[in-house]
């Protein structure tokens, strides 16, 4: 019995994370941010000429303690393409401690479009280190 209890809580912590994976591949589509950055330039909205903006205005940011970015531009005058690197730690989590997300970017006129997006969870090394799950 004992073991059908943790069989059913396992499956059920995986059934959770992988709603909460696709509910972060959702946002993290760069369809998704197109059409976001394609409506806020719709209705004028200054933040979509300014590349440093969008993490504020394309996430959701909640439930961390801390958010960095590094953002590379091909060139210093004209930029057409850049990549940003946005880490988001001290998440409210107990096994996930936050977030690496990379998104590559092309300039469009006077708009950047997200050209690909990749993710990488950062395990709370206390867990990990009690094999708790952490994908």
């Amino acid at each position: 019995m004992l073991n059908k209890l943790k069989l059913i809580t396992y499956l059920s912590a995986l059934s959770l994370l992988a709603l909460i994976s696709q509910s972060a591949q959702a946002e993290y589509s760069a369809d998704n941010m197109n059409k976001k950055i394609a409506q806020a330039n719709a209705s004028n909205q200054s933040w979509v000429k300014n590349l440093v903006a969008y993490p504020l205005n394309l996430f959701s940011l909640n439930e961390f303690k801390q958010l960095n970015y590094q953002l590379t531009y091909d060139f210093a005058d004209s930029p057409t393409q850049a990549q940003m690197n946005i880490i988001l730690n001290g998440y409210l989590d107990d096994s996930v401690n936050g977030e690496i997300i990379v998104l590559t970017f092309n300039k469009k006129g006077n708009i950047w479009q997200v050209n690909q997006v990749t993710t990488q969870v950062i395990c709370d090394p206390e867990r990990q280190s009690s094999g708790t799950i952490c994908n």
